[in-house]
């Protein structure tokens, strides 16, 4: 206990240093500063290093985890301190959800990575509200960095005491302003009771009140995704964003045509943003973006490895149980239906005894490696905590949300007991042409059971057709514990068949 209160002080001091650091050498006059903007995004509780199968198949290298993150963070902000230049780490929000290490602790294990690692402040996602608002509150308490929202308001309209809406350095006599934005469609992304009592303004028309003809240089640090921040970018003059949500890969950025540099780096800490700008004169006069590969190889901090060791014990005991095997490894890829969504909405369909089950491929978090399956690998693929609510459904209705599923890859569903084809050159309305339902040819008229996930039938990623469902049943049968279910039943073996195919 008493070693663990000093360390604590220890972390509180050195991320003291860090932001001391960061805004040192100011003056009255501005001068030209360069300042390094290192930057992660969608860490999503991802602790420990993954297998880079998009970069070998044959043999993938060990990429990510806290503790490469970690030290990979250090040497680049070492090496940029070397070369003059100022510093702010930032993160761009989703921190822990999805991972037992992140979801388990309820995200303290992340945050207390963040400590030690001493980020200057880090955007909310809308992950963080998945377990409700005051998880989000809890948090702030552990973090030793402020969390920004700036369009995130209770319905009162004063802003929640556990976010702020900017954090203003000063470089050299320039003043930069880094302004939090969490994405407003909220309504559709998380449950309807986590975000209770909460609104979340326009991104476009908060950050306005942010521009204002008093020298400084903002920046915005959003959780939107990419499409959303072009938009921003066109509506408000910004040199740069900093972005998260759609776990987007830019490389070297993407130049927006008003000339804005919109840098986001994928997911899971794979590798890390940094993002150079030089400011003289109150303006940006230089921007570059790049990425720094984030490699077990290339060294792991020791104080970050003991951090999830300390979490892992306890984890681990409940985690690493078998229960079960896949003889061949099942995926979401795919423009039609996945091997991977066939089986968990076969699981679904046959667990509430209905005619079709629905689920969102987003919703479906990690791929099913082949070999022996432990409670881990099934908790990643079903994090949520969703449960299978069972509804009647006409078969118009059904042809209407497959019709929704199918216009971005952002709504997509993935099925069971329904076999469909997909002419996306078709008029809108008309694109999906179902077969047949239950193993019969369909009907517009009939009613059919159908299950989905609790999330999708609250009108989850705007899915409203779900909302009109007749009959409905909350089952209380978890997601999770249904795929527990069916591999301690049997071999995990991909059901064969496309069934949404799209031509």
């Amino acid at each position: 206990m008493r070693f663990e209160k000093v360390l604590r002080v220890a972390v509180v001091v050195g991320a003291a240093l860090v932001s001391w650091a960061v805004v040192a050498d100011d003056s009255a006059s501005p001068k030209s500063v360069r300042l390094v903007i290192l930057h992660t995004n969608d860490l999503h509780g991802r602790a420990y290093p993954q297998k880079a199968v998009w970069l070998d198949k044959q043999n993938p290298p060990d990429v990510g985890g806290l503790a490469a993150l970690l030290a990979t963070i250090r040497r680049e902000r070492a090496a940029a301190w070397n070369s003059g230049a100022a510093v702010v780490l930032a993160d761009a929000g989703d921190w822990f959800q999805g991972t037992p290490e992140g979801d388990l602790p309820r995200g303290r294990l992340v945050v207390e990575w963040m400590n030690l690692a001493g980020y200057d402040f880090a955007t909310i996602g809308n992950h963080e509200f998945d377990k409700g608002y005051r998880t989000v509150a809890d948090l702030a308490d552990v973090a030793h960095y402020p969390f920004l929202g700036a369009n995130i308001r209770w319905a009162s309209g004063s802003r929640p005491d556990w976010c702020r809406g900017s954090r203003t350095f000063r470089l050299s006599g320039n003043r930069v302003t880094f302004v939090g934005l969490i994405t407003s469609a909220m309504d559709k992304l998380v449950m309807p009771e986590a975000i209770r009592g909460l609104r979340f303004d326009d991104e476009v028309e908060t950050l306005k009140k942010y521009l204002k003809d008093d020298g400084r240089v903002v920046i915005p640090v959003t959780h939107c995704g990419v499409d959303r921040d072009l938009e921003i970018a066109a509506a408000a003059k910004v040199p740069v964003i900093i972005g998260g949500h759609s776990h987007t890969g830019l490389p070297n950025g993407k130049t927006a045509p008003d000339g804005t540099l919109v840098c986001q780096c994928y997911a899971g800490g794979t590798v890390l943003g940094r993002t150079e700008i030089v400011i003289e004169g109150g303006k940006v006069t230089e921007k570059k973006a790049s990425h720094v590969p984030v490699r077990p190889a290339d060294g792991e901090d020791a104080e970050a490895k003991a951090l999830i060791s300390r979490y892992a014990r306890e984890i681990d005991a409940t985690m690493n149980v078998e229960i079960g095997e896949a003889p061949e490894a099942l995926t979401r890829g795919g423009t039609g239906s996945s091997a991977l969504g066939n089986w968990v909405t076969d699981v679904m369909r046959k667990k509430a005894g209905a005619h079709v089950a629905l689920t969102n491929r987003t919703g479906i978090r990690a791929d099913l490696p082949a070999g022996k399956i432990r409670l881990r690998e099934m908790y990643e693929i079903s994090p949520f905590s969703n449960t299978l609510v069972t509804m009647d459904v006409s078969g118009a209705d059904l042809d209407s949300i497959l019709e929704f599923s199918i216009g971005a890859g952002a709504t997509f569903l993935e099925v069971s007991g329904l076999e469909a084809d997909v002419d996306m050159k078709a008029p809108e309305g008309s694109r999906v042409a179902i077969a047949k339902v239950a193993g019969e040819p369909w009907d517009a008229t009939r009613t059919y059971k159908v299950v989905t996930n609790s999330f999708l039938a609250a009108g989850g990623d705007g899915h409203s057709t779900f909302k009109a469902g007749k009959n409905r049943a909350e089952t209380g049968i978890d997601m999770l514990d249904a795929q527990v279910e069916a591999c301690r039943a049997g071999k995990v073996v991909a059901p064969a068949g496309d069934r949404i195919r799209f031509r």
